[in-house]
C-alpha cells in the first residue's frame, strides 16, 4: 500500500509467504519526459530491507520491465541516484536481454520489494525526482 503521511509516502505492507508470495510492488504513471533525462534520484527512509526501483518503458508497442536493487537502513534517510545505464531489464524475476533505458520510453515508476522474508515492511519516500547528468568539462 502506498500512503501519504503529510511528509512522505510511505509504500507499507506485510509480506506473506503463502501461495508463493513473499513480494509486494506498486507502480505509477509518469509523464512524458525529456530526451536527455538520463537518473532519477529518491530520498527516502528505509526499515534495514532491500527494495528494487522499477521502470516499465514502451518501445513500438513492446513493454519492458527494468530494476535497480537498492539496500536500506533502518532509520537512515539516504538519497541516492541511479543512473539508467545501471538498470537491468527483467521478466517475473528473470533477468532479460533488452535494449538500455531510454527516457522517452518510461511509462511507469515503481517500488517493489521480494526478499521472501515474511513480516512488515516500510520504505517512507520523501522525493523522486528525474534528471539529467551535467556533463564534465
Amino acid at each position: 500500500m502506498l500512503t501519504y503521511d503529510g511528509y512522505s509516502s510511505v509504500f507499507t505492507g506485510l509480506i506473506s509467504l503463502e501461495n508463493n508470495g513473499g513480494f509486494s510492488s506498486i507502480n505509477r504513471e509518469v509523464e512524458s519526459l525529456p530526451a536527455n533525462v538520463n537518473s532519477v534520484t529518491a530520498t527516502f527512509v528505509g526499515d534495514g530491507r532491500r527494495y528494487q526501483l522499477r521502470l516499465m518503458t514502451l518501445n513500438k508497442g513492446n513493454l519492458t520491465r527494468y530494476k535497480h536493487d537498492f539496500a536500506t537502513v533502518r532509520g537512515e534517510r539516504t538519497t541516492r541516484t541511479f543512473h539508467f545505464e545501471n538498470f537491468q531489464a527483467v521478466f517475473r524475476g528473470r533477468l532479460i536481454e533488452a535494449p538500455k533505458v531510454v527516457a522517452t520510453d518510461i511509462r511507469q515508476l515503481g517500488l517493489l520489494i521480494a526478499d521472501k522474508t515474511a513480516g512488515p515492511f516500510a520504505l517512507n519516500v520523501d522525493s523522486v525526482v528525474f534528471g539529467a547528468r551535467s556533463s564534465e568539462h
